[in-house]
């Protein structure tokens, strides 16, 4: 089955196929059904099937070509998004008291 790998991909194997982002597509059988599954780095996103031909390949690859995953997880739900937030705060919140701890004991040197 010779397919043209667009550009990004790299065939792992016959049956999968790896993009740079980390989104793959690989032959397996998914839900009891036999078929070529695109499957997202972001596990809140949904998998996609296609049948397990070559149509069902191509398929896969022109749905990632549209679109149909997000492969820098923009798609994060709500929830995730906000609890990154969080995150990305208290970092900086602990990087100032410790700017403010440093300058204390310099203060406390002088």
């Amino acid at each position: 089955m010779e397919i043209e790998i667009p550009e990004g991909w790299v065939a792992d194997s016959q049956t999968l196929y790896l993009h740079a982002s980390g989104v793959r597509i690989e032959r397996m059988n998914y839900k009891k059904k036999e078929g070529w599954v695109l499957v997202p780095v972001d596990l809140d996103q949904k998998v996609m099937e296609f049948s397990p031909d070559r149509e069902g390949l191509e398929g896969a690859f022109a749905a990632f070509a549209k679109g149909g995953l997000d492969p820098k997880g923009a798609g994060l739900s709500q929830k995730a998004s906000a609890a990154q937030d969080a995150a990305r705060s208290d970092e900086k919140l602990e990087d100032a008291s410790d700017d403010e701890e440093k300058a204390a004991e310099d203060e406390d040197e002088s």
